[in-house]
């Protein structure tokens, strides 16, 4: 995958191609662009599991995030300490169990685990 996407970026760089079609061509060619990536995050080769969270708007990448899957746990219990001030505004999420996407993620769930449209 490196390889292609090294391509990719010699084209912008030659004027071959837009960055924007750049982006759409990266995207074809990264594995699933939402839900779970695994990837070798260490020297001594563990492989750390983390969350991707993209948000596209108008077929257009606004947020592109990957959160570790142990940072996740600890935002989750910090969220429940502070999360009373944030209540009006994450209406749309009290519907998503995130320790039971954190379960799955441990028991080694991939792709796409939850799409919030509006």
């Amino acid at each position: 995958m490196k390889e292609e996407i090294r391509k990719i970026l010699k084209m912008v760089e030659e004027k071959k191609i837009t960055a924007e079609e750049a982006e759409k061509l990266i995207d074809l060619v990264e594995p699933e662009n939402t839900g779970l990536m695994q990837y070798d995050s260490s020297a001594n080769g563990n492989n750390e599991k983390f969350l991707r969270i993209k948000v596209v708007e108008n077929g257009a990448n606004k947020v592109n995030v990957n959160i570790p899957l142990s940072l996740l746990e600890v935002g989750l219990k910090l969220g429940t300490q502070v999360g009373a001030q944030f209540e009006p505004k994450l209406e749309a999420l009290k519907n998503i169990d995130f320790n039971e996407i954190v379960q799955s993620i441990k028991n080694g769930a991939q792709g796409k685990l939850v799409e919030v449209r509006r």
